[in-house]
């Protein structure tokens, strides 16, 4: 797939922290996590990766929401990140946070006003359609494994803020709909403006037409923008009942782990 970085969540350390380090041994791309810490505090894996891509930096930082783990410590992550981006973003053209979060913390990140371009959020079952009305795009990819989210990122102006392009393209296919059920699908149709009903008609088909023509001259004109497609994965792929057998396994072991052991019932009788 070309990956050139990955975060951790709390169910990535199932089968243990150092089963973990021994997956990163064999990688040949980097783990990332800026306040994931081992028992003493100290980072595990590194806190963030510049990735130099078509003449681009791209800073992308790891995080993740504070678990439980016998073996961790994970820190509250918005003063982690407060602390770093600053730093990220000096080295960077594009800072992107890989995140395993809940959504308080991903409003919290949205509201903190901090130096971030786009946050690719797991820890969700939600799949994004676009990147959201905030001012940093949040996508979630949560498709469990059936589609792959891939971003395109252009950068041509500094001074210029970027615009999230796959949500201009779903406000012109929204206001293609509406104008079509406005027109009766007849481009063509000709009001009689001297009746009220027939005048408020034309004067919403005007605003609906005006409103196409300005979001089109904006994705047009706009030179730094982020847009992305869902790519479905091959429906023909046949299960396998050996993997399907690891698969059930690992659920039950994180079960497991996540869950309080149930309390023996208490039989009078006996």
């Amino acid at each position: 797939m070309g990956c050139d970085a990955i975060t951790l969540g709390s169910k990535d350390f199932g089968s243990g922290l150092e089963k973990l380090k021994a997956l990163e041994d064999g990688a040949d791309f980097p783990f990332i996590s800026a306040n994931i810490q081992d028992s003493f505090g100290a980072n595990i894996f590194e806190s963030y990766k510049i990735i130099r891509k078509n003449d681009i930096n791209l800073g992308v930082i790891g995080l993740s929401s504070v678990f439980l783990n016998d073996e961790l410590r994970v820190s509250d992550p918005l003063p982690i990140l407060e602390s770093l981006v600053d730093e990220v973003a000096s080295k960077s053209d594009f800072v992107v946070l890989l995140f395993h979060a809940n959504d308080q913390d991903i409003t919290s990140v949205k509201n903190s006003g901090l130096d971030i371009d786009l946050i690719i959020q797991s820890k969700t079952t939600r799949r994004s359609n676009d990147g959201g009305g905030a001012r940093i795009p949040v996508f979630s990819c949560g498709d469990r494994g059936k589609l792959v989210y891939r971003f395109e990122v252009e950068i041509s102006n500094d001074s210029e803020k970027i615009t999230d392009l796959s949500k201009l393209d779903r406000e012109i296919a929204t206001l293609d709909r509406q104008l079509r059920k406005a027109t009766r699908n007849n481009a063509s149709v000709e009001f009689d403006l001297s009746i009220p009903s027939e005048k408020r008609k034309f004067d919403e088909v005007e605003r609906l037409k005006t409103r196409i023509r300005l979001v089109n001259e904006k994705i047009e004109t706009t030179q730094n923008y982020i847009k992305f497609e869902k790519i479905e994965l091959g429906k023909t792929v046949v299960d396998e009942p050996e993997i399907l057998m690891i698969v059930d396994e690992g659920k039950r072991a994180l079960e497991t782990l996540s869950s309080p052991q149930p309390a023996i019932p208490f039989n009078r009788r006996q």
